[in-house]
């Protein structure tokens, strides 16, 4: 039997390719050791479980969406319905670029107008006072 979804809010919510699973992890530590509540699949999702249901959930019990862009992920049909998920409760969205990518309409549409922050190929030291200061001010983290 599966196990009840632990810690229901978080602050932020993770949308990423699977592909970029070990990349996007190293990024979720980063802010977790500054205080943030991030719902990382991984560890939200049980075996045997209706992932669907706890995707949802975990939307709806977040307060910012962090879109990990990539190839894989702007290809990604799961991600794409967890971004219109995150539209249609409200959440904005914090795209990172994790490889120069090509944004498809469907994505476009929802994230026109919203800045990112460049992860690419840089070193931490690079890209997470950009990201902190973008959580800070969402009322996320202290930068």
């Amino acid at each position: 039997m599966a196990s009840p979804e632990r810690s229901p809010r978080s602050d932020l919510f993770i949308s990423y390719a699977s592909r970029d699973r070990e990349r996007v992890a190293a990024i979720v530590a980063r802010v977790e050791s500054a205080g943030v509540r991030c719902w990382f699949d991984r560890d939200r999702i049980d075996g045997g479980t209706a992932w669907a249901e706890r995707i949802v959930r975990g939307i709806r019990g977040s307060r910012l969406l962090l879109l990990a862009c990539s190839g894989a992920s702007m290809r990604s049909r799961a991600v794409r319905q967890e971004v219109q998920l995150a539209w249609k409760y409200g959440l904005p969205y914090l795209p990172i670029l994790l490889e120069p990518t090509e944004f498809p309409e469907q994505l476009e549409f929802f994230l026109e107008g919203t800045q990112y922050v460049e992860v690419l190929d840089h070193p931490e030291g690079v890209w997470a006072g950009s990201l902190m200061r973008a959580l800070e001010a969402a009322g996320l983290a202290a930068a």
